[in-house]
């Protein structure tokens, strides 16, 4: 919006470079000719106040901080009367000795937690003291785990240099492991009846007869998935969350040959997905929860998109709630009516929060390094507001800047206040209350010159987190590259093997995959 309003006012002094001719109509009555040929209100000689001020010298446009922009309460401090949250840390409880850890399941026939991740599997309980660790098998790095059982599950391994992907089969009562399978690449896993289907990062799904868990048998292999992360099977039919084609329906009508029968990719791909009374909620990264229905199971139907916030990578239902998590946090949504879901609230965690599962008494998060036990209360609707940056570079040359709030709750969201601790920074809003599902405007003007280094602070009527603060900085080392900034030249490989140079894609789009390896 500033880039064609700089692009009018170049219009204006363009047009204005010739001499005005004279005008020889009358002017309404009210109004008379000024100076330049045009007229004004009685009294006036010059522009009125519904004309746009011209530019400043250096380039800049006037201040616009008229009805579009709102000023808020100059301080930054706690409100004193909040609303309830809906949202609430029940336990944690930190997993000592992890690197990371990365998924998790709950047994509903044991009341038992299992956590997946490096260097080991784990077994957790809800206690009257917390929770409470009470198994641990150092395997090395798993990744996925799947029940088999009140007394089994099976774990999986993507694979490294060192050895190949496989699957795990270990009897948690008797501290023992069964049986292993090679499998490639392994992913998700899902136990229906005497079979287990495990899906493989390099797009197929394996069948095994495990009727005898101590001796699993392959009977079938099926190719034709892109790259399948986790599976979902109910009555009857499978459903992938695949990271390249979105959610593929399988057919288990033959449950030693499972078929594909449709593909439904709605907004992208997926890294999770759950099926709850008739809906699959898959998990769409930043897109964030894509809901579908299995009216016609054999072809699920894309209804619709909700955004908790964060990149979703997670997701749980129990009791009518869906459970996120998304890196930075959890959330808990009212999907008692999947077509108008309603996020209740979200809350950050201790560490990153990888992956989680639901059950009667809440959410069970597994982060990183701790595990948690969440609850909410669908009756209390409360404000959840989200900032979308965590820091507001000003390159050279930058004087504005813009922070977007959303109100990611379930009740209004009022911006209680706005400060900065750095002299020369302006701030404005344009709306000082936030309805569920809209966002707010804060711009930042940076008046001042030579190097930034400061905050913003923002107080709002949140109850979990009324205060949050955002970084303005022209730059955070001496080696940093900057948002707006032109990116160094570089050159490297691309995933066909042909060689690039950045400086040669001018005019192109280049997207550029960070990742790690364990």
């Amino acid at each position: 919006m500033v880039w064609m309003r700089r692009v009018c006012w170049w219009s204006v002094l363009m047009l204005s470079c010739s001499e005005p001719k004279p005008d020889s109509t009358e002017c309404e009555t009210g109004f008379s000719r000024g100076e330049d040929g045009g007229c004004y209100l009685d009294g006036e000689t010059s522009q009125t106040e519904d004309e746009p001020e011209p530019p400043s010298e250096d380039g800049d446009l006037p201040d616009d901080t008229g009805s579009d922009w709102l000023t808020a309460p100059e301080n930054c401090i706690a409100v004193d009367e909040l609303p309830s949250d809906p949202l609430k840390r029940e336990m944690q409880s930190s997993v000592t000795g992890f690197a990371h850890v990365v998924d998790t399941i709950y047994n509903e026939q044991t009341d038992r937690y299992y956590v997946a991740g490096m260097p080991a599997l784990t077994e957790w309980k809800v206690s009257e003291t917390g929770l409470t660790e009470t198994l641990r098998y150092e395997l090395g790095a798993t990744e996925h785990v799947a029940l088999m059982g009140p007394d089994r599950v099976a774990i999986s391994r993507r694979g490294d240099a060192s050895r190949g992907g496989r699957v795990e089969i270990f009897a948690v009562d008797e501290f023992e492991e069964l049986a292993t399978i090679e499998v490639r690449n392994a992913a998700g896993m899902r136990m229906v009846g005497e079979y287990l289907y495990v899906l493989s990062g390099s797009g197929a799904v394996s069948t095994f007869d495990v009727s005898d868990t101590a001796s699993p048998v392959q009977v079938h292999h099926l190719d034709g998935l892109g790259n399948p992360w986790d599976i979902e099977v109910v009555d009857g039919y499978g459903y992938v969350a695949d990271n390249t084609q979105g959610l593929v329906t399988l057919s288990f009508s033959d449950p030693t040959a499972p078929a594909i029968v449709s593909t439904t990719m709605g907004v992208g791909g997926l890294q999770d997905v759950v099926v709850y009374d008739g809906h699959a909620y898959g998990a769409a990264g930043s897109r964030g929860v894509e809901i579908f229905s299995l009216a016609d199971p054999s072809a699920p139907e894309s209804i619709g998109v909700v955004e908790p916030g964060g990149g979703i990578i997670s997701v749980a239902v129990a009791n009518d709630v869906l459970w996120t998590a998304n890196q930075v946090g959890v959330a808990a949504i009212d999907v008692s009516d999947p077509t108008n879901p309603v996020v209740m609230g979200t809350q950050e965690t201790f560490s990153w929060a990888m992956a989680v599962t639901a059950s009667d008494a809440g959410a069970f998060l597994a982060g990183w390094n701790e595990v948690s036990l969440f609850a909410v209360d669908p009756s209390v609707a409360a404000p959840d507001a989200q900032v979308d940056l965590s820091a507001l570079y000003f390159p050279e040359g930058t004087t504005e800047q813009t922070l977007r709030v959303q109100n990611s709750g379930a009740a209004t969201l009022s911006i209680e206040g706005l400060s900065a601790d750095l002299a020369d920074i302006e701030l404005h809003v344009d709306q000082l209350t936030v309805a569920p599902g809209e966002a707010a405007q804060v711009r930042v003007r940076w008046l001042g010159s030579g190097d930034l280094e400061g905050e913003v602070c923002v107080a709002t009527n949140d109850p979990d987190q009324t205060i949050q603060r955002i970084q303005i900085l022209t730059s955070n080392d001496d080696s940093s590259v900057l948002i707006g900034e032109p990116a160094p030249d570089f050159s490297l490989y691309g995933v066909n093997g042909e060689y690039y140079t950045l400086s040669e894609q001018l005019g192109h789009p280049v997207l550029l995959v960070y990742f790690a390896t364990w």
